[in-house]
């Protein structure tokens, strides 16, 4: 079961029947699911509350929110108490790729600013379901173990090493880890987290061991263009920060 299968089941959203529409439950909130930002939007919310475990009641979507004279909707909100007075985080969700910047600039999809709008983090969530079995064979040098590695696109990888240094701003890279009964219970998961400085150091020291490209195949290419992952980035769990709760 994903994390939306997961979240109607809980009752934290329901859609109608098209799917054109989702609802937010514990605000009565209905709003357009064909909005690429709504998914966006509905992934964040639902990660908070099954993924990091905020409680949904200190949780408020869509809210106005005074940042100095100017007077904004903020998507997702996250108090430190019950009666959600104390503001703890302040999220802002965009459409993949998209950005003020830009959209060829490809930020992270998830930013955290603090109280007076400033941006504060990027984060960007990956789920990784597959074990690399055969990571001795094809990367013999990396010294990596099957159950211990998890990988990352290459073309964004490197894109977040730029992003940090042009921006300033600190991006964290999650990763989900699902399906591997050797470290991780059955139907539950694991989440590793790093900054990409972190990240680059490794990288910078392994990036001749530990990157591998694959043949392309016919799933790579999508009404015509091609949008596989071609060439991945690997890194140990060892050398990630494990988050817990």
């Amino acid at each position: 079961m994903n994390l939306l299968e997961t979240g109607i089941e809980k009752g934290l959203l329901k859609f109608d029947p098209e799917k054109n529409f989702v609802t937010y439950v514990h605000q009565n909130k209905k709003r357009s699911y064909n909005n690429p930002e709504e998914k966006v939007q509905v992934e964040t919310f639902l990660s908070l509350i099954l993924i990091s475990d905020y409680p949904v009641n200190r949780i408020k979507l869509f809210q106005s929110v005074q940042i100095g004279s100017r007077t904004t909707e903020a998507d997702i909100i996250v108090y430190e108490d019950d009666d959600c007075e104390c503001t703890y985080i302040v999220v802002e969700c965009k459409k993949e790729e998209i950005t003020d910047q830009g959209a060829e600039e490809g930020f992270p999809d998830i930013e955290i600013k603090d109280l007076q709008g400033n941006l504060y983090r990027y984060l960007e969530v990956k789920v990784q379901q597959r074990t690399f079995m055969n990571v001795a064979k094809y990367l013999p040098e990396s010294q990596l173990k099957p159950s211990e590695t998890v990988a990352l696109n290459l073309s964004d990888l490197v894109r977040y090493f730029e992003i940090e240094r042009i921006t300033g701003v600190t991006t964290i890279i999650i990763w989900l880890v699902l399906n591997r009964l050797c470290i991780v219970p059955e139907n539950n998961f694991r989440l590793f987290f790093q900054t990409s400085k972190e990240l680059e150091k490794i990288y910078n020291t392994q990036k001749k061991y530990r990157t591998f490209k694959r043949k392309s195949g016919k799933g790579d290419v999508v009404d015509g263009v091609h949008k596989g992952v071609t060439v991945n980035f690997h890194f140990s769990l060892n050398e990630l920060k494990e988050w817990q709760w």
